[in-house]
């Protein structure tokens, strides 16, 4: 049987016997209710009435008496009215009385009442009439044959009555005390039963669960013990494993830096050697062409001497119209000053006119000393051609032979770009696996921490249990 299944019937056990606790109590509690509202509402009231009633009868024959004993008419007539007010009272207490009446045999019992209240209210009034006359003797007469008479019937029926009330509340009482005493027993027992088999039952559920919860938390425990030595030996051999595979990450990634730059120093080198034969051939072509332009440089020499003396006198001429253009700027800007603020544009422009005469004439000048250079290293340059032709001859067959020699290093080196490419790609690979490896491994360290954490957790959590249903040692 199940826990939940356990707890459920001790506590339809429970329930049940509070239940049967509850219908004893309230049939007792009702038990009781009745005795005293036979007591409250019957027995105490009609006891209380009729003594009441007893009192006023008594207060009537004073009354009455009373007024047969005095001779004083005004004390007559307050003893009339005061037998009257008795009078009225009495019946009042008698319907009041009628109120409290229950049961039937009470009430065939007290129909006679009235009758005799009355029969002795008419003789006082009889003895009282005859007073009033000053008959005395024969008032007196009447009240002790006719008066005295009817107030012993009445007293002993109001005897009676008070006895029979008095019965009923002691019967009432004597049920109220049977019924408080049978709730009590009864509740009692059912309590005593309640609680014992309340207490066992707890005893039997708690007892059961403590062992299952033992018997769970023992296991639990080496389970966790396990679970936190696995995950510390796995958290050392992640982290061991983490920090191998970060060094040699960092190790190939290294390897792979200095192998893109190989490579790349290669594919340079390669891209060097393919413009350096192209260059080598452009030099074989210029060099062949270089002899054939060597007369035509002897030539072109010597028009440029004769350019140079005509180019001299075009100077001459730039340098005197610079020097006409100068003076103009100044006339140009002495107008301009004259004129004011509507000249000062024009001012502007004659300086920035004079400005650049000056630089034309200063040009001029810088030009007519360097044709002059050039005409002397004209005739210098002539005397060194030969010299230069001997020399392009030698360059040109020198620069075929180094032609032969890149061509071979270019193919050499093509081979080795070739070949560091592919070890390239090689370490590529190698350090994209290093770098998840170390990654993978990082994880690793880190899940085996949080499972260390969740050992230590799941030990305390343990402790915390072990201490609710009372272990005092757990397996460490």
């Amino acid at each position: 049987m199940s826990v939940g299944k356990k707890i459920t019937l001790a506590c339809s056990v429970l329930v049940l016997l509070s239940g049967v606790i509850g219908t004893v109590s309230i049939h007792a509690i009702k038990s009781l209710s009745d005795s005293v509202f036979v007591l409250s509402d019957a027995s105490l009231p009609g006891v209380y009435l009729i003594s009441r009633l007893d009192a006023t009868h008594l207060e009537l024959r004073g009354a009455t008496l009373h007024h047969v004993a005095t001779a004083d008419p005004k004390m007559k007539s307050v003893k009339d009215s005061q037998a009257l007010e008795l009078t009225e009272r009495a019946r009042e207490l008698i319907k009041e009385y009628q109120g409290t009446i229950r049961k039937t045999e009470d009430r065939a019992r007290f129909e006679k009442l009235p009758g005799y209240f009355e029969n002795y209210a008419r003789a006082c009034e009889k003895v009282r009439q005859l007073s009033r006359e000053g008959r005395i003797k024969e008032a007196m007469a009447v009240y002790d044959t006719e008066g005295d008479s009817s107030r012993k019937v009445l007293k002993t029926a109001l005897k009676e009555q008070v006895d029979h009330e008095r019965q009923d509340a002691a019967n009432a009482a004597a049920e109220a005390h049977r019924a408080a005493r049978y709730g009590l027993w009864t509740a009692g027992v059912f309590l005593s039963l309640s609680v014992v088999s309340g207490a066992v039952l707890a005893f039997i559920i708690i007892r059961q669960i403590n062992v299952a919860l033992l018997s769970s938390i023992d296991r639990l425990s080496h389970a966790s013990h396990h679970l936190a030595v696995a995950a510390a030996q796995v958290s050392s051999t992640s982290q061991s494993a983490s920090q191998h595979a970060s060094e040699h990450a960092a190790a190939i990634e290294e390897t792979s830096a200095s192998s893109q730059q190989i490579s790349a120093t290669s594919r340079q080198s390669l891209t060097t050697l393919d413009s350096v034969t192209a260059m080598l051939q452009q030099t074989d072509t210029s060099a062949e062409t270089a002899n054939s332009t060597l007369d035509q440089m002897v030539a072109s020499m010597n028009d440029i001497t004769s350019s140079s003396e005509n180019i001299s006198k075009i100077n001459r001429a730039i340098d005197e119209i610079a020097f006409q253009t100068n003076i103009l700027a100044l006339n140009a800007a002495v107008e301009a000053a004259r004129a004011g603020e509507a000249g000062m544009g024009f001012a502007v422009v004659a300086d920035e006119v004079r400005t650049l005469a000056q630089r034309s004439a200063e040009a001029a000048r810088n030009t007519a000393t360097l044709i002059e250079g050039s005409i002397r290293s004209s005739a210098e340059g002539k005397q060194n051609l030969d010299r230069v032709a001997a020399a392009i001859g030698n360059l040109t067959a020198n620069s075929r032979h180094v032609k032969t020699l890149v061509e071979q290093v270019s193919v050499a080196s093509r081979e080795q770009t070739q070949a560091i490419q592919q070890i390239s790609k090689a370490v590529s690979e190698m350090e994209a696996i290093t770098q998840q490896t170390a990654g993978g491994a990082e994880e690793n360290a880190s899940t085996s921490e949080e499972l260390h954490a969740e050992a230590e957790t799941l030990k305390g959590l343990i402790l915390e249990l072990g201490g609710l249903v009372g272990a005092r040692s757990l397996a460490a």
